[in-house]
């Protein structure tokens, strides 16, 4: 099978899964080999002597079975089922309307309402997926980023299924969504540009790989993906143009490259590896899972006088890949140009932790980096285009500024065009 009949057959998962009346799953096994059915020690004897006479009694053992606090959802993760790590298995467990998990110590059955299993028949809530979009009140964008958040979570073996091993999922979102670009909808932008992740890291392609998404896509990182929900948020970038370099007969499968142009405030940065624990840190940490991140950068105003740190302003960026941090100098200051892509500012956001400050501006962005080294197809890219500011995305930002300053900033970097690979 050459790779335009592998990514067309994988593009028809949703059909096959969708209308299939089972499924069955052999949610224990590791791999094919293994099978379906585990071997089950569920009953003991017991020799028991009543007046004078020996009796043999078999009973049957407790299932041991794991639920969460008083809800009893029955495997709200998927740490004793090797088959839900997988992200190739999402989309089948996820459309599938009926389906049977064969696990080590008994059998599941779920359905797109509930669960029943053998430790205790009666119907519990459905096992922790994200809903399906036309069965939610859910709006498609919420629906999505739980989609993301629970993908992304899963292992797979090789990191250039990521976006096909999603392809057909992707069908159920076209009525709503319109175009796809490598895990964004059009309609979720430019605020599904504004994930973050921990502890992952983002592969090195050559430039002449088969499978190679923008950075500015989910997909180009290798861990669990988040994003949050904020209130009170507005716009303020300008999606201008968006375009993708598909690998394979497949759109939304393997892509090969991508660019997109935005026009957007552009804060210039100045960037410490700040130690204090700052509200936006807080915030970062709580939104985590309160697991201490371990690589985000602290940066001041680049365009102010000096590098300083006032308390209510500073801007707090987690790292997409932590492995490979910017270059630090001596003094600990970052020597490389920075910049926060403005996507969109907050009003209300998180007051009792001082995001933003009382009376001040909040900002959420992308970290980006001057991309110096173009290879032929990005440079014949900038050459179409109007906009000279080639960058790559690096992280994800939050800024604050006192009222005074962030009017300021956005007035004079308001409007910049840049086009992010």
């Amino acid at each position: 099978m050459d790779i335009d009949e592998w990514a067309y057959e994988g593009s028809r998962m949703a059909q096959i899964y969708t209308n299939a009346y089972l499924t069955i799953a052999a949610s224990a096994s590791h791999s094919g080999d293994q099978g379906l059915l585990n071997r089950r020690h569920t009953t003991r004897r017991l020799d028991i002597v009543q007046n004078d006479k020996s009796f043999a009694v078999w009973i049957r053992d407790i299932i041991r079975h794991e639920f969460l606090d008083d809800l009893s959802v029955p495997f709200w993760s998927a740490t004793d089922l090797p088959l839900r790590k997988r992200a190739w298995c999402f989309q089948e467990e996820l459309l599938s309307t009926r389906i049977v998990h064969f696990t080590k110590d008994e059998i599941v059955f779920v359905c797109r309402a509930a669960t029943t299993c053998e430790c205790d028949p009666r119907w519990q809530s459905r096992f922790q997926l994200p809903p399906i979009v036309g069965t939610s009140s859910e709006s498609p964008c919420d629906i999505w980023n739980s989609v993301v958040k629970h993908y992304s979570e899963r292992q797979i073996s090789f990191w250039e299924d990521k976006l096909p091993a999603l392809s057909s999922l992707t069908r159920h979102f076209e009525e709503n969504g319109g175009n796809y670009f490598a895990g964004h909808w059009l309609f979720h932008m430019p605020g599904s540009l504004l994930w973050w992740s921990q502890r992952s890291k983002r592969p090195k392609q050559a430039h002449d790989a088969p499978s190679r998404p923008p950075s500015w896509s989910w997909a180009s990182v290798e861990g669990a993906v988040h994003y949050t929900k904020f209130s009170d948020v507005q716009d303020v970038a300008k999606l201008l143009h968006m375009c993708i370099y598909p690998g394979t007969v497949d759109p939304r499968g393997i892509v090969s490259g991508g660019h997109m142009t935005l026009q957007a405030p552009l804060f210039p940065l100045r960037g410490v590896w700040k130690e204090q624990y700052s509200a936006w840190r807080y915030f970062l940490d709580n939104n985590n899972g309160d697991r201490r991140f371990k690589s985000c950068f602290a940066f001041s105003p680049g365009w102010a006088s000096e590098l300083r740190w006032p308390e209510e302003e500073d801007c707090y960026c987690v790292l997409d890949d932590p492995t490979s941090p910017p270059p630090l100098l001596s003094n600990r200051v970052i020597d490389t140009p920075m910049f926060l892509l403005v996507i969109r500012t907050i009003d209300n956001c998180w007051p009792h932790v001082g995001i933003p400050p009382p009376g001040g501006c909040g900002f959420l962005g992308l970290l980006l980096q001057p991309l110096e080294d173009l290879d032929d197809d990005q440079t014949k890219t900038m050459e179409r285009l109007e906009s000279k500011l080639s960058f790559v995305r690096i992280g994800f930002g939050g800024m604050s500024l006192s009222k005074e300053d962030g009017e300021e900033a956005m007035n004079r970097f308001k409007d910049t065009v840049v086009t992010i690979f």
